[in-house]
């Protein structure tokens, strides 16, 4: 009892062990913060380059149709994402060709679900977008 005491009014002392636990304490909220924000830039980029990657092969293929469509599902799969993907072009008529230089957008969207425990859970929309030009000539 006299310990406590004596702890309770020494204040020099004492206020080190309270500054150490306090700092101990802010460095593993620091830790746990980043480690559930730092999946967030990884399936960002994830998402750029599969986006990148996709739309390329919609330029070089010239076209969206199910063996290109089934092509980008596949890399996808590689980089373990599942997105809703969208490809705004300029189709030929009655096809769906894109003919040589004609613009190309591809946007990617998928939802990732941040867990903070106590705090809730958290949606974030992630958005990955490429332009290019189709590098195909088809005759008409």
């Amino acid at each position: 009892m006299n310990f406590c005491k004596r702890i309770i009014k020494d204040t020099k002392g004492f206020s080190g062990y309270i500054e150490a636990a306090v700092g101990v304490f802010c460095i593993c909220i620091v830790i746990v913060l980043g480690m559930n924000i730092f999946p967030v830039y990884i399936l960002k980029n994830r998402l750029d380059n599969y986006t990148e990657k996709a739309l390329r092969r919609i330029e070089l293929s010239g076209n969206t149709e199910d063996d290109t469509m089934e092509f980008i599902k596949k890399i996808a799969e590689e980089y373990g994402i599942e997105p809703e993907i969208e490809v705004i072009c300029e189709h030929i008529k009655g096809t769906k060709n894109i003919q040589i230089d004609n613009k190309i957008v591809m946007k990617a969207k998928q939802d990732y679900t941040m867990n903070l425990g106590i705090l809730g859970s958290y949606t974030i929309g992630l958005h990955g977008k490429a332009t290019g030009y189709s590098e195909v000539y088809f005759k008409n």
